[in-house]
């Protein structure tokens, strides 16, 4: 998607009866990011929307978002030693970063297209809307050395995408009240999807039907 979904997108859905009402404050315009929503939310709204379109949309993965976003994706080691492996540093970093970056920034979501596009054609990835991802947390534990000895991947919490990457539980609509894993809250958690394009679609929207697939 090029926006975010916004908050009169949402609606439709809510207006439907399959997606509960957003728990951010309806704003006089709808034209801005929905927030409040918590990934569960967000991917029943993809499955309502894939039930109206024919269409198989989905959250992204980090990755997704990664390409996507391009030369707005946040880099999680930026102004460190790229010879450093410590990971905990990158962390300190990005958290400094943060807040003191924090007071100057106004978390009220704007309307859509108000941060402009990034090089693709697509919009508002330099914005103060993080961006729910179907990708799980992953906990990386290290050798001595550095080198990577074993990965728990764990879900339920998953990865939202803004200024800084933030693991977050699956069920918190405001971060700001608890359950960011690391780093500093975000201010909002909204989301946009990408639509798979595939010849099999429907194929895919009938086994999510039967809730073989998510």
């Amino acid at each position: 998607m090029k926006y975010q979904v916004t908050m009169s997108d949402y609606g439709a859905c809510v207006l439907d009866g399959l997606c509960a009402p957003a728990a951010a404050t309806a704003p006089a315009n709808a034209n801005v990011p929905v927030t409040g929503v918590s990934y569960d939310d967000a991917a029943t709204y993809a499955r309502w929307l894939s039930a109206k379109t024919g269409d198989y949309w989905t959250l992204p993965s980090d990755r997704n978002l990664a390409f996507a976003a391009g030369t707005l994706f946040p880099d999680d080691a930026s102004g460190l030693d790229p010879e450093n492996t410590n990971p905990a540093l990158k962390w300190i970093a990005d958290y400094e970063r943060e807040a003191a970056s924090r007071s100057k920034r106004d978390p009220a979501p704007k309307p859509v297209g108000n941060f402009g596009e990034n090089e693709y054609g697509l919009a508002d990835f330099a914005g103060n809307v993080w961006e729910w991802t179907k990708t799980c947390h992953r906990r990386v534990n290290l050798y001595d050395n550095g080198g990577q000895r074993s990965v728990e991947t764990i879900c339920g919490v998953n990865v939202a995408v803004g200024p800084h990457r933030s693991p977050t539980s699956t069920f918190i609509r405001d971060p700001r009240g608890g359950g960011c894993s690391v780093g500093s809250p975000p201010d909002n958690l909204g989301f946009r999807l990408v639509k798979s394009g595939k010849w099999y679609d429907p194929l895919l929207n009938a086994l999510r039907e039967r809730g073989i697939i998510v």
